[in-house]
């Protein structure tokens, strides 16, 4: 959540000259409905179902690009299916700078109060770090992380390409 999936997967995406799609839009579209209206009308486990069904759909479309949702990747079969048919990259971006982008954006649905009203900025970040702390373990399953550092999301994106060069001259 929040840590440049969709501006560096786009740039990536424009950089190796093949489509990219953000998961989420894909989803509204085809529900005609925003992730918050599908969180709020039938849950998350609903909306999970959902990831799965249109990953699934996705996967055809090869080459392509997409950033996942944050929790995306708790699904198991969606993992596995991932890691075997396709390259996962895990942006790992600093705490403190995705705690800055989400105190600027209250429309996530996991981050608004029962009432739907924005999160303290202490209970942000006690939720932040518990969900960083829970998923970190499926991210690292990744087959490249990506630490961020100053640039433009081309800048980003052209650093990946090199870093995926690298992993796979290693593995040849």
């Amino acid at each position: 959540m929040a840590a440049g999936k969709s501006a560096i997967g786009k740039a990536l995406a424009d950089l190796l000259e093949v489509p990219f799609q953000d998961l989420d839009k894909y989803i509204e579209h085809h529900e005609h409905r925003s992730v918050a209206q599908i969180f709020e009308e039938r849950g998350e486990g609903y909306f999970r179902k959902l990831e799965a069904t249109y990953v699934n759909q996705l996967m055809v479309k090869k080459p392509l690009i997409v950033a996942l949702g944050g929790g995306t990747l708790q699904n198991e079969q969606i993992l596995n299916m991932l890691q075997n048919n396709g390259f996962i990259l895990f942006i790992d971006t600093p705490m403190d700078m995705i705690l800055d982008r989400l105190k600027r954006n209250n429309k996530r649905p996991l981050l608004q109060n029962d009432d739907g009203s924005k999160m303290e900025d202490d209970i942000l970040k006690e939720f932040v770090y518990r969900l960083h702390k829970k998923r970190l373990p499926i991210y690292q399953k990744a087959h490249l992380t990506y630490v961020p550092i100053n640039g433009t999301a081309l800048e980003q994106a052209e650093r990946i390409v090199t870093l995926m060069h690298n992993l796979l001259e290693k593995e040849c």
